[in-house]
């Protein structure tokens, strides 16, 4: 069911009609909702900070400001108690980075800056 609601599967094998508080699930709905994967996929060698400014741009709409995605991008950090590692690199098992817990941390991050409802 998350799969779906988070648009992780293609229609083929899924039967029936899904609805999100009454609404039926459209591609345009993937905008309110937002979806961790166990495994985050970041760039190993971007920080924390710059990890999620990247995100912000890809991902908030054209007309926010940079500034504004800027903004967003601290406030969330701030909620998820990331800025003390905002500078430090994400890394992988090659190269020493976050903790596990501030990584998982940084996957939520990425999602929440969309500010969606699911």
């Amino acid at each position: 069911l998350l799969n779906i609601l988070g648009d992780r599967v293609g229609s083929k094998g899924v039967q029936g009609t899904i609805t999100l508080n009454g609404h039926k699930i459209t591609k345009n709905s993937k905008r309110f909702v937002a979806y961790c994967t166990q495994d985050a996929i970041f760039f190993s060698h971007l920080t924390v900070k710059e990890t999620l400014s990247y995100t912000a741009r890809l991902r908030l709409p054209r007309e926010v400001p940079r500034r504004d995605k800027l903004k967003q991008v601290e406030n969330i950090m701030e909620i998820l108690n990331l800025t003390k590692c905002a500078n430090t690199i994400i890394g992988d098992h090659m190269t020493r980075g976050v903790s596990g817990g501030e990584r998982k941390r940084a996957n939520i991050a990425s999602e929440l800056l969309t500010d969606p409802s699911v």
